[in-house]
């Protein structure tokens, strides 16, 4: 990873803990210089943990009959 615009490619798998250590360092260091990418990656780590602590819903029964029965119509190839 040379180019410095590519550092900004790496928010969300900065936020979700996925760089490798050497894209970790480099992209550590843009932050400390790049209000954008780190205001980014505060929303994408506030929307994990959402994401993280979410309870499932139950679909409305008529709903997932809906659902299923279109299903049937869809051609599988």
């Amino acid at each position: 990873m040379n180019d410095h615009a590519d550092l900004h490619t790496l928010t969300a798998a900065y936020a979700l803990d996925a760089l490798p250590e050497h894209e970790l360092l480099l992209f550590e260091l843009h932050l400390v210089a790049c209000p954008a990418c780190r205001e980014e990656v505060e929303d994408l780590a506030a929307a994990v943990v959402e994401l993280a602590t979410s309870q499932p819903i139950q679909a409305p029964a008529a709903m997932r009959s809906r659902v299923l029965g279109l299903l049937a119509s869809i051609p599988q190839s």
